[in-house]
């Protein structure tokens, strides 16, 4: 029995030190909450967003995005915080993926992020329900749905390009890889490859960014994203309090 005592000391003692290491290391390697990093061409961008949503983009994230540019979508809830965000394509990401890129230009490809994660949770229920296939069969029973998809990938693509300044685009196309280039100008929302019509099927690849696109795009007058749409249909129907 002391033996056993002993043993189980020994591993407590062991767990523990393991516990305060990772935590350590997770503190150390956290970004700064506060913290405002300029990067390139959105350093001016972060004054068109308010303090209030600077501080509730914090609590939502743990940080402040160096790349953000606005707050296209916001919670119809009294609090009205911030639901999607709207970023430039380069310059974001953890500070571990800018320390590899060249000149601070890490590529960026979601314009619109879900920041919300009220929202985030909701749709993650969705999708472990299975509603990326259900959305998948539903688009496919529609008489234009692939092409409404991608249309949708098509008008990301552009928005994300156009929103790039003249200076960084000569830089994407004159001093980046060829992966860079079409990560940038030609990848649809999630980054999906875009359907030619020659292959069986259009697919989704991750609900979020949609209901994003959706939500942070509305506010630009575009004609929106389907599978975002019925995203937000389903969320009012089943998760209105997160709307």
């Amino acid at each position: 029995k002391i033996t056993v005592m002993l043993l189980l000391k020994y591993l407590s003692y062991v767990f523990l030190q393991l516990t305060l290491c990772e935590a350590i290391a997770l503190i150390s390697t956290a970004p700064n909450p506060i913290e405002k990093v300029s990067c390139l061409s959105t350093s001016s961008s972060l004054s068109t967003v308010s303090d209030f949503d600077q501080q509730h983009i914090i609590d939502q994230l743990g940080y402040l995005p160096s790349n953000l540019i606005s707050v296209p979508a916001r919670s119809s809830q009294q609090s009205s915080h911030p639901v999607v965000l709207k970023c430039y394509p380069l310059g974001g990401g953890s500070k571990r993926r800018k320390t590899k890129a060249i000149q601070n230009k890490t590529p960026f490809p979601t314009l619109y992020w879900l920041a919300c994660p009220l929202v985030h949770r909701a749709i993650s229920d969705l999708e472990r329900r299975g509603y990326v296939k259900i959305l998948e069969r539903r688009l496919f029973d529609e008489a234009d749905g692939q092409q409404q998809l991608n249309d949708a990938h098509l008008r990301y693509a552009k928005e994300r390009w156009d929103t790039l300044k003249p200076n960084d685009r000569e830089w994407v196309l004159t001093s980046s890889s060829d992966r860079m280039i079409h990560m940038l100008k030609d990848s649809g929302v999630a980054g999906i490859e875009l359907w030619t019509g020659t292959s069986t099927q259009a697919y989704i690849k991750c609900l979020h960014a949609h209901y994003a696109h959706f939500r942070g795009s509305k506010t630009a007058g575009a004609s929106g994203n389907i599978i975002g749409q019925w995203v937000h249909e389903i969320l009012i129907k089943e998760f209105p309090e997160c709307l």
